[in-house]
Protein backbone atom coordinates (compact mmCIF):
# COMPACT_ATOMS: atom_id res chain seq x y z
CA UNK A 1 0.00 0.00 0.00
CA UNK A 2 2.79 2.39 0.94
CA UNK A 3 4.53 1.74 -2.41
CA UNK A 4 1.30 2.48 -4.29
CA UNK A 5 0.89 5.85 -2.55
CA UNK A 6 4.52 6.80 -3.19
CA UNK A 7 4.19 5.71 -6.80
CA UNK A 8 1.07 7.85 -7.25
CA UNK A 9 2.74 10.86 -5.62
CA UNK A 10 5.71 10.47 -7.95
CA UNK A 11 3.35 10.32 -10.93
CA UNK A 12 1.57 13.52 -9.83
CA UNK A 13 4.89 15.30 -9.27
CA UNK A 14 6.17 14.29 -12.71
CA UNK A 15 2.87 15.27 -14.34
CA UNK A 16 3.09 18.76 -12.81
CA UNK A 17 6.67 19.42 -13.95
CA UNK A 18 5.66 20.81 -17.37
CA UNK A 19 3.30 23.29 -15.65
CA UNK A 20 6.08 24.50 -13.36
CA UNK A 21 8.47 24.79 -16.27
CA UNK A 22 5.89 26.65 -18.38
CA UNK A 23 5.11 29.04 -15.55
CA UNK A 24 8.78 29.77 -14.88
CA UNK A 25 9.42 30.17 -18.61
CA UNK A 26 6.53 32.65 -18.87
CA UNK A 27 7.81 34.52 -15.81
CA UNK A 28 11.32 34.53 -17.30
CA UNK A 29 10.09 36.26 -20.45
CA UNK A 30 8.00 38.74 -18.46
CA UNK A 31 10.93 39.69 -16.22
CA UNK A 32 13.36 40.01 -19.14
CA UNK A 33 10.88 42.33 -20.85
CA UNK A 34 10.30 44.52 -17.79
CA UNK A 35 14.05 44.74 -17.06
CA UNK A 36 14.55 45.99 -20.61
CA UNK A 37 11.76 48.56 -20.14
CA UNK A 38 13.35 49.66 -16.84
CA UNK A 39 16.77 50.16 -18.48
CA UNK A 40 15.23 52.21 -21.30
CA UNK A 41 13.26 54.28 -18.77
CA UNK A 42 16.42 55.01 -16.77
CA UNK A 43 18.25 56.24 -19.89
CA UNK A 44 15.32 58.32 -21.13
CA UNK A 45 14.31 59.45 -17.60
CA UNK A 46 10.75 58.34 -18.37
CA UNK A 47 8.96 59.06 -15.12
CA UNK A 48 5.67 57.51 -16.28
CA UNK A 49 7.28 54.12 -16.86
CA UNK A 50 9.36 54.36 -13.68
CA UNK A 51 6.22 55.20 -11.67
CA UNK A 52 4.80 51.83 -12.78
CA UNK A 53 7.98 49.77 -12.49
CA UNK A 54 9.16 50.99 -9.07
CA UNK A 55 7.24 49.88 -5.99
CA UNK A 56 6.03 52.75 -3.81
CA UNK A 57 8.27 51.48 -0.98
CA UNK A 58 11.33 50.63 -3.11
CA UNK A 59 14.76 50.72 -1.49
CA UNK A 60 17.09 51.90 -4.28
CA UNK A 61 20.73 51.52 -3.24
CA UNK A 62 23.70 53.00 -5.09
CA UNK A 63 27.32 51.80 -5.07
CA UNK A 64 28.42 54.88 -3.12
CA UNK A 65 26.07 54.15 -0.22
CA UNK A 66 23.18 56.48 -1.13
CA UNK A 67 19.75 54.88 -0.74
CA UNK A 68 16.85 56.56 -2.50
CA UNK A 69 13.08 56.33 -2.34
CA UNK A 70 10.98 56.07 -5.47
CA UNK A 71 10.33 59.81 -5.48
CA UNK A 72 14.01 60.64 -4.83
CA UNK A 73 15.16 58.51 -7.75
CA UNK A 74 12.64 59.91 -10.21
CA UNK A 75 13.23 63.51 -9.09
CA UNK A 76 17.01 63.13 -9.43
CA UNK A 77 16.67 61.66 -12.92
CA UNK A 78 14.33 64.46 -14.05
CA UNK A 79 16.60 67.14 -12.55
CA UNK A 80 19.75 65.70 -14.17
CA UNK A 81 21.39 64.97 -10.83
CA UNK A 82 21.56 61.39 -12.13
CA UNK A 83 21.75 61.16 -15.89
CA UNK A 84 22.33 57.90 -17.75
CA UNK A 85 23.35 58.51 -21.37
CA UNK A 86 23.75 54.79 -22.05
CA UNK A 87 23.26 51.65 -19.98
CA UNK A 88 24.58 48.36 -21.35
CA UNK A 89 23.43 45.26 -19.48
CA UNK A 90 25.45 42.02 -19.60
CA UNK A 91 25.73 38.74 -17.69
CA UNK A 92 22.10 38.79 -16.62
CA UNK A 93 20.91 35.95 -14.39
CA UNK A 94 17.35 35.59 -13.14
CA UNK A 95 16.34 33.41 -10.20
CA UNK A 96 12.73 32.87 -9.14
CA UNK A 97 11.24 32.32 -5.68
CA UNK A 98 7.51 31.98 -6.27
CA UNK A 99 6.36 35.46 -7.33
CA UNK A 100 9.67 37.11 -6.47
CA UNK A 101 12.55 37.39 -8.89
CA UNK A 102 16.21 38.16 -8.20
CA UNK A 103 17.90 39.74 -11.21
CA UNK A 104 21.67 40.08 -11.21
CA UNK A 105 23.53 41.75 -14.03
CA UNK A 106 26.48 43.93 -14.87
CA UNK A 107 25.97 47.45 -16.22
CA UNK A 108 28.36 49.70 -18.09
CA UNK A 109 27.00 53.23 -18.28
CA UNK A 110 28.00 56.52 -19.78
CA UNK A 111 26.68 59.20 -17.46
CA UNK A 112 26.23 62.96 -17.47
CA UNK A 113 25.39 63.66 -13.83
CA UNK A 114 24.97 67.41 -13.29
CA UNK A 115 26.35 67.91 -16.83
CA UNK A 116 29.61 66.16 -15.91
CA UNK A 117 30.41 63.25 -18.28
CA UNK A 118 31.45 60.02 -16.58
CA UNK A 119 31.49 56.24 -16.75
CA UNK A 120 30.34 53.64 -14.24
CA UNK A 121 30.77 49.88 -14.30
CA UNK A 122 28.67 48.15 -11.66
CA UNK A 123 27.23 44.83 -10.60
CA UNK A 124 23.56 45.20 -9.75
CA UNK A 125 20.95 43.15 -7.92
CA UNK A 126 17.29 44.05 -8.36
CA UNK A 127 14.51 42.30 -6.51
CA UNK A 128 11.22 42.14 -8.41
CA UNK A 129 7.81 41.21 -7.02
CA UNK A 130 4.82 40.17 -9.11
CA UNK A 131 1.88 42.35 -8.06
CA UNK A 132 -1.34 41.51 -9.82
CA UNK A 133 -0.21 41.39 -13.47
CA UNK A 134 2.93 43.52 -13.19
CA UNK A 135 6.49 42.99 -11.99
CA UNK A 136 7.79 45.85 -9.83
CA UNK A 137 11.19 46.57 -8.28
CA UNK A 138 11.04 46.35 -4.50
CA UNK A 139 14.79 46.66 -3.95
CA UNK A 140 17.96 47.48 -5.90
CA UNK A 141 21.59 47.50 -4.83
CA UNK A 142 24.65 48.28 -6.94
CA UNK A 143 28.27 47.53 -6.05
CA UNK A 144 31.51 48.57 -7.70
CA UNK A 145 33.51 45.90 -9.50
CA UNK A 146 36.50 44.43 -7.72
CA UNK A 147 38.56 44.69 -10.90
Amino acid sequence: MKNVIISRLNFVAIALLPLTSFSQSAYQKQVEKVVDAYVKAMVSADSDILQNILDDKVSYGHSGGLVETKQDLISNLLAGTSDFVTMDVTNQKIIFHNKTSLVRHHIDCETNDRNKPGHVSLDVLTVWKKKKRNWVIIARQAVKNKI
